[in-house]
């Protein structure tokens, strides 16, 4: 698959901006369910949660770095990004960043990742 750079950055600061998103998510869930029951933490506790909206805060200044670096680009050479894509082992965002409409073939770019569950 070839895109221009532009398209790549684009895509790219799509992906980033929606991890973002996910991770603004969860610590405003993780907030909510500590107001809700009224929880006292331990500053080691709140340390890690503040790692938490660090996270935040990052994926959100890297989505804005990559969608000015995308809109500064005006170069129409198409890169072949099929190597870049096979290292990306989860197939609906190697799907978005390849910018297909249906999910790629496994023989293309076979599945690399597995479902992790934590408790």
């Amino acid at each position: 698959m070839k895109l221009s750079l532009s398209e790549i950055f684009d895509r790219l600061g799509s992906e980033i901006t929606q991890i973002h998103k996910n991770i603004d998510q969860v610590e405003q869930t993780i907030l909510g369910l500590l107001e809700d029951h009224e929880i006292q933490l331990e500053e080691n506790v709140v340390e890690k949660l503040q790692f938490i909206d660090l996270l935040s805060q990052s994926s959100a200044a890297l989505a804005a770095y990559t969608n000015g670096v995308s809109q500064a680009i005006n170069v129409s050479e198409q890169i072949d990004t099929t190597a870049a894509l096979s290292s990306v082992p989860l197939n609906d965002m190697r799907c978005r960043l390849a910018s297909c409409s249906s999910p790629l073939s496994t023989k293309a770019l076979p599945e690399k990742g597995k479902a992790e569950m934590f408790i």
